[in-house]
């Protein structure tokens, strides 16, 4: 992760957590803005101090960042992070129905298809299964009864 990303996490966070994170951090009080200052001045100021010698690292500020339980993660990330599993969920369930209406055949690799789907289904997190099934234009859960 660069500076700039850094930036824009840090820009987002409470002043409580920064001043936490500049707290785990142990940055000489000397090097950052007041406290009434503008929190990108002290963001600015925090990255500036990082990346020089003597200073944590970018790495470091990520990692304790991560440790506070603040995602680091981009918008864009975790947006994927939930459009993923759904696209996954999507094409399981076109497989699953294809696979219902071949049932009648009895054939061994429909049984094994559905013991694949299933076995995915399992990995999927929940809450993507929830944010396509309710904007899935079948009705998934009439297809499993």
């Amino acid at each position: 992760m660069n500076e700039n990303e850094l930036l824009d996490i840090l820009e987002r966070i409470t002043l409580a957590q920064f001043a936490k994170l500049v707290f785990l951090l142990q940055v000489p009080k000397n090097l950052m803005p007041a406290e009434d200052k503008e929190l990108t001045l002290r963001a600015i100021a925090l990255l500036e101090w990082a990346q020089a010698p003597g200073g944590s690292g970018l790495e470091k500020i990520q990692q304790t960042l991560a440790e506070m339980g603040i995602t680091t993660t981009s918008a864009q990330e975790r947006l994927a992070e939930i459009l993923d599993p759904i696209d996954d969920f999507k094409k399981i369930s076109r497989i699953y129905q294809q696979t219902l209406g071949d049932v009648d055949n009895h054939q061994l690799k429909n049984v094994n298809n559905i013991h694949e789907l299933l076995k995915n289904l399992q990995e999927i997190p929940v809450q993507a299964k929830h944010l396509w099934l309710m904007r899935s234009p079948i009705n998934f859960l009439s297809v499993l009864s």
